[in-house]
Order: structure tokens, then sequence, then C-alpha cells
């Protein structure tokens, strides 16, 4: 728990920023201080195209020039520092002149929205195609609050048949809804002993089949467990289980593990020194007991094939892109499970590396994976003091030439040949990008990355890139292709893609579920009545964007049905605002509901969950708990929460209608968790199905009815209740 604590932590206070091919050069004749991304000395161990490592050597060789690289500049990092003998990059070619920028694009006309608590005034200055409605999105039950249609993500709940299946405390529950009532069908360990130190995180099924995926620091991989569930009564069954060597791949943001169809796609970083050495290279295995391992080393020798087999060599790592010192191999593995049959072999998965910056960003669409890459902190600073107050920010805009390059490659599912296209800025997360229409689109960052740029408003920019201009080089769209947005003054960003529309705003106050505080006489106060815009782009007239003043700031964005966002956020302390905005020709809020004593307690998009018929009418649901200091969305706080529900209307008005509430949260007799008792991925979670409503509450699971605009329980079941046992019943955790 401690390391998975700090990883957390780590996120929390750490920055990220972006990085294109550069041409060979020569190395200065003095140390300058140049960051790690502007650096040309840098050139040589960089590629001007998408090309593989044709060798072990080959990537041996270039490893030990990067810590030549690394050592150098981390000595001229301090004044006074001699430097090392001998340059790098004494034989490369001279530099090219950079292009010339193309004249930076016009300023955008905002329309404003005033505001007002129902009534909206809007000023719109051009006309947007409505989108058409996605019968996918609009009428289909709702288990998992998915960014793209087709692609299934990791979460704690999900269904198959008629049973809703649980992942907590490193155990599977299977509830049976049969009947219009609910009962506890089975209950099995994912862990095997007490003594694992895994956490068991995320589940996904393909088929009646349930892939559980964890972290072991023991095996020091990621697990992939594999359970069948009997759709007839439920019960559930251990297949088999493998294991992919890497570092831990918890997110504070974003998702592990996706399931196309059936096809399981991982993505997962190595360090670059790790993989220099054989031992230290990816491998996928099957778990074995440890003294079936160890009779397996008896009877087969110490040979390769012991520790599984290798993901990729390093035939199959790309070469980087971008100056870095500071470079990861960021991988995707994409596994065919259709054939898994569990039980001796391994799936046969296929591996693709990349050397870049350690800052990424990963969105998986139904037929490629996209990877944002760009300079992290570490590449982002000088190595030498520029001088007193060189900390200090420009007062000025930030441009094109600030930015450092950054590089998105798109992998297709199906095997083809990845492709790249350069840009400037980072990402916000995996909602700033966007593919459809055989377009990319994403909104970037843009801010000062060699000052301390903290309290600056963002400045954002929109791309828009044709599929068809992903290719084997990492040719830069130019400046007049990052479409200026309007700023946010925010510290966070929230940001959703809806068909043709992009929607974001910001709030004060990073991860925090309360209010925006203002520091006063050493005590937090909070602003009266705050009110924040949230910005629309019309993805195809992004220089026209419509602004909509709410009510209150910005925690949460998430798309509800085919052309409408829900909007949460805080006005004063007392109570959490969610807000319903209607896209389309003229972009306005529809309504505000004030949900009084209560807080949003879960920050992770999967928290929140629609069901909305084809008339725009349904019913929404999100967690909240009672309002109290303490309030916050940390991933790692495990206490249960309410789920509240709220009615929509085909016109857009919002009704509050109630909570079902979690119990007292005592487990049964004789249960206790074992493994795993952080929920970070959260334990709280509406559910849409087969025209029934029901909340995941922790350890229990409710149903409830709507009468009279009300949610009303029908029907409640604990999970920590011992499951019913069949005749044939035995030990499942072989």
């Amino acid at each position: 728990m401690q390391r998975k604590y700090w990883l957390v932590v780590a996120m929390l206070f750490s920055t990220a920023a972006p990085v294109v091919a550069q041409q060979a050069a020569a190395p200065p004749a003095e140390p300058v201080a140049l960051p790690p991304w502007a650096d040309p000395a840098l050139d040589p161990l960089t590629a001007t195209r998408l090309e593989r490592f044709d060798s072990e050597a080959a990537f041996q060789q270039w490893a030990d020039a990067l810590g030549d690289a690394r050592e150098l500049w981390e000595r001229r990092r301090f004044p006074g520092a001699a430097p090392l003998d001998g340059q790098l990059a004494q034989d490369a070619t001279a530099a090219a002149e950079p292009p010339a920028c193309p004249p930076e694009a016009p300023a955008c006309d905002v329309a404003v929205v005033e505001e007002s608590e129902h009534d909206i005034v809007l000023t719109p200055t051009v006309a947007v195609t409505a989108v058409t409605a996605d019968a996918a999105v609009t009428s289909a039950p709702n288990i998992t609050n998915v960014q793209n249609v087709g692609v299934d993500e990791g979460d704690v709940v999900k269904q198959i048949g008629d049973f809703l299946v649980v992942l907590q405390d490193g155990r599977l529950f299977s509830v049976d809804t049969r009947g219009g009532s609910l009962s506890l069908a089975d209950r099995i360990d994912v862990y095997r002993d007490a003594d694992d130190d895994g956490w068991y995180d995320e589940m996904l099924v393909q088929g009646n089949r349930l892939i559980i995926t964890s972290y072991s620091y023991d095996e020091r991989a990621t697990e992939f467990s594999v359970f069948e569930l009997n759709e007839q009564t439920g019960r559930m069954a251990r297949l088999g289980s493998f294991l992919i060597s890497s570092g831990d791949y918890y997110s504070g943001d974003n998702y592990a593990s996706r399931i196309i169809g059936d096809t399981l796609v991982i993505y997962t970083p190595y360090d670059v020194d790790a993989l220099t050495d054989d031992a230290g290279r990816p491998r996928i295995r099957r778990w074995m007991r440890e003294e079936a391992r160890n009779h397996y080393v008896r009877r087969r020798g110490d040979s390769p094939e012991d520790g599984g087999r290798p993901m990729f060599d390093a035939s199959g790592i790309y070469r980087p892109l971008l100056r870095t010192i500071n470079p990861v191999v960021h991988s995707v593995t994409i596994c065919p499970l259709a054939s898994y049959s569990g039980q001796s072999d391994v799936p046969d998965c296929r591996t693709t590396g990349f050397v870049a910056p350690e800052a990424r960003e990963t969105m998986v669409t139904s037929d490629a994976i996209y990877l944002w890459t760009g300079a992290d902190w570490y590449d982002r600073q000088a190595p030498v003091p520029i001088g007193p107050g060189g900390d200090t920010c420009p007062g000025r805009a930030v441009t094109y030439d600030d930015m450092p390059p950054a590089v998105i490659y798109r992998i297709p599912v199906n095997g083809g040949q990845p492709s790249v296209v350069g840009v400037r800025g980072y990402t916000f997360n995996q909602f700033s990008m966007d593919a459809s229409d055989q377009r990319f689109r994403a909104i970037l960052d843009w801010r000062f990355t060699d000052c301390n740029d903290a309290g600056r408003a963002h400045e954002p920019v929109f791309v828009d890139i044709g599929l068809d201009e992903f290719s084997s080089r990492p040719v830069d769209i130019g400046a007049a292709r990052h479409i200026p947005l309007p700023r946010v003054e925010a510290d966070s960003v929230e940001n959703r893609f809806a068909g043709h529309w992009l929607v974001y705003g910001g709030r004060a106050h990073g991860y925090g579920a309360v209010p925006d505080p203002a520091e006063h006489d050493g005590d937090e106060v909070f602003e009266a009545h705050p009110t924040r815009p949230v910005f629309v782009i019309p993805v195809d007239n992004p220089t026209h964007p419509q602004r909509i003043d709410l009510p209150h700031n910005v925690i949460r964005i998430d798309r509800v049905g085919a052309d409408r966002m829900i909007v949460n956020g805080y006005r004063d302390k007392d109570a959490l605002s969610i807000s319903l905005l209607q896209l389309g020709d003229a972009p306005n809020r529809l309504d505000t509901v004030r949900l009084v004593g209560r807080y949003e307690s879960e920050g992770r998009s999967h928290a929140f969950n629609s069901l909305i018929a084809e008339d725009r009418s349904g019913l929404m649901g999100i967690p909240t708990v009672q309002r109290r200091a303490d309030a916050e969305r940390y991933e790692w706080w495990s206490e249960g929460s309410d789920v509240s529900f709220l009615s929509v209307a085909s016109d857009g008005r919002i009704g509050d209608a109630g909570p079902l509430q979690r119990g007292d949260d005592t487990p049964a007799a004789g249960y206790r968790c074992e493994v795993s008792c952080v929920d970070w991925y959260g334990n709280s979670r509406p559910i849409f199905t087969g025209g029934r409503i029901f909340a995941l509450l922790e350890t229990e699971i409710a149903e409830g009815r709507m009468e009279g605009g009300q949610i009303r329980e029908i029907g409640r079941v604990d999970l920590t209740a011992r499951p019913p046992r069949h005749p044939r019943d035995r030990s499942r955790d072989d």
C-alpha cells in the first residue's frame, strides 16, 4: 500500500509537458543553458522517422550514449561543475535552419451567455450542425461510463447475462437479479493467499469471462486473472492467470486495460535501464504456485522458457523521435483472448515499444490506440540557472515556439504499422483526445515550461488532424493549426468531447471536492457565489467558441446522451450544483439543480452514469456524501458513498430524485478483507440495466424504483454475506 500511496502523492504534485524529431546538429562550443528538449547535442540519439533498433547491440550502444548524455547534463545542471571529457555528438552534422513559423491564428470570437438560475440569453456567432443521436449512447443499458463506444474499460462492476459482478477486496461477487429481486449467487477469491501484496483494481468482460487486472509487487508484474461465470447459476471458476512484467500500472486519471471485442489492450511503461539487462526484459508467463515453478525449473533446466517468453526484443522497439535524457519505453500490448484456455498456455500477445519522454497519455478507440508523449519535468529543466529572476514567467502569452514538440502515435489494433504526427502542447488527460470521422482532434495545454507558472491561466489550443496525416515521420502540423481557445483561469481543467463538440472548464483547489478556497488571515474562506465559464467548441469551426457562464465552478464534465453534457460544481460550500447543457446550433444551459447538504465523492469518470432515451429524458446518477469538511475526491480514500439520482425531462429540466443510501458498512459475521483493502478505483456506482435501477454502495447493492419523481429502495443484498453452498462445492482457488 505504501508504494502505491506515494505514487499517487507524486502524481498530485507532478506536472507534465511535451515534444518532434530534430535534425542532427553540431554541439555547442561551450555549455549553454538549454533544457534537453531544446538541446541539438541530443540529436544523434533521435531518429527522423519511425524506425526500430536493428539489433540488441544497437539498442545497447544507444543506451550507453544516453547514459553519457544524462551524466553530462546533470554535471552542467550545477554552476561551476566541470564538463565531462569529450562532447556528445561530436561527429554530428551541422544543424539545419528551423522552418519559419506560420503566422498566428486569428483571435477567437466568443459568444457570451449571461448567467441566471433558469433564464439564458445567448448571442451565437455561428451555426453548428446538430449531432445525430447514437443509439448505442442514447438507449442501451449502461454499466460502465466509457469514453468510446465499442471499447470496454476496466471497472469495479460489470454485468454478464442476469448477473451483476463486483470486484472488491480482491474478490469477485456475483449477484443474481432474476425474478425481480437480488440475491448473492457466488463469491470467489482472486488472490491465492492472505499474504498476497497485490492490488486488484480493474475488471473487464469478454463473453462470459471476467478478466481481473492487478499488480503483484512479489512478481513485479501486472497479473491478468481469467474467470468464467456460469450464466445459469452465477457460479464462477478460475480459468488461469498470466503475468506481464511491468512497473505498477496504476494511474490517477486513466485505466490500465481495455477490451475491444475479444482483444485485450494494455499500456505499460518500462525503464530504459531495465531493458538493457536481458533479465529485466518484460516477459509474459502463466502463474504457477511456488512448488510447481521449482519443479518446472528442476525438470526443464534454467532456460528462457522458465520465466515465460519475452514480450519483445530490441527489434520491437522504435527509436526516440524527441530529444530526451529521461526516456522510458512506452509499450502497447494487444492480446487475443478468444483462444486462451488458461491451463498451460499464455495468450499470443504482440507488443510494440516506443522510446520517448516519460510524460504520456493514452486513448483507445475501436480500431486504434493513440499515445501522446512529450517532455516531462526532467526534460524541461535547463541544466544551468539562467540567472537572477530566471524562474520568472514572461509577462506575455505563450507562443508556439515556447512549447516543446510533442508527438502522437497511432497504433492500429489489427496489427498494422504505427504512424505518428507532431504537435505542440500537453494533454490534460485521456479525455483531451478524440478520434472519429477519419479525424483526430485534441485540446492541448500551452504553459511556459522554463518558469514557475503556477497560478497562471491555462492557454489551451485545438488541433484537428486527418488520419491520413499520420505517417512514418513526425511532421509537425505547424503553428497556424494550433487554434487558440479561450483561457481558463483555474488550476485544473475538465474537458470532454461529444460528437461535434468539445466542452471544457476549470476549477481551483486541484482534486478537492470542496469549493474554491481563498486565503484570508490564515483560514480557508469560500467565495460567495463563484461563477465559472465553460466553453463549447464546435469542432468543425473551432475559431468560434461559445461561452456559457455557470452559477458554480467545474469539477466534472460528462456526456449525457448524444448532444448534452452534465457539469458538476459548487457555488458555495452548502450544496453540490449540477447543470445540464444543450449542445447544437445554440449551446445553452438548460437547468441547474442544487443537492443541498451533499458533496460529490468520487472524481473518476466511471463514478457517473446515465440512461437517456431517444426523447432525451432519463436518469443520471453520481456518488455523493453528506456535506462535511473532508469530503474530498482522492483515489485512495475507501469510504463508501450514497448514490444520488437525478431525473432528466425531455426539455432538460433536472429533478433531484434523492439517494440510495449506503448501510452501516458492518460486514457479515465471519467476513473480513485480507487483500487489496483500499479501493483505488472507487466503490460506488449508479447502474442502469434492463429497465431497472441499481446502486453499488461499497459492500452492498441496492435496487430502487422511481415513484413520483423520487427514488425508493425496493431491495438490497449484502456482498459480505455467505453465498449459498452447492452439493459439489470444492476449492476453486487452485
